[in-house]
């Protein structure tokens, strides 16, 4: 991001060296550099930016079969779920279990409560936002 002189319009204050910005609500926004998606928090674009630009990868899993990286520490553990069993998070309504929360939220979603997001451009429906960026990203 240039570093410029930017007032802001409610009370005429200058920042010389802009980190954020204010969107046209006057809520304090961070963009991405790289990509110009936007975060409420500095410490969510310093995630974005490790997880999605930067290509350092400083933990790696020790699973005999697996050396996969990651470039932050909960992804590691995260992904350390999969090679076991511990799968927490149970369905209510069968008896599917999940190693993250975020997987079961997704599948309660679609096959019990059926919320789907349907693509704008082909209409195929996705049980979450992500799956359906990533279709839209490498399908159109």
């Amino acid at each position: 991001m240039d570093t410029y002189q930017y007032v802001i319009p409610k009370c005429n204050f200058a920042l010389q060296k802009r980190k954020y910005v204010y969107n046209s609500k006057y809520k304090k926004i961070f963009p991405c550099d790289k990509c110009n998606k936007e975060f409420k928090q500095s410490g969510h674009l310093s995630t974005h930016i490790k997880l999605k630009h930067n290509n350092e990868k400083k933990y790696f899993c020790d699973h005999p079969t697996c050396s996969k990286g990651f470039s932050v520490k909960w992804a590691l553990r995260t992904h350390m779920k999969t090679h076991t069993n511990d799968k927490d998070f149970k369905c209510n309504f069968c008896n599917k279990s999940f190693h993250q929360k975020i997987n079961l939220i997704s599948h309660e979603n679609f096959h019990h409560y059926k919320i789907k997001i349907k693509c704008d451009k082909c209409s195929q429906c996705f049980n979450n936002k992500y799956l359906l960026n990533y279709h839209i990203r490498d399908a159109h």
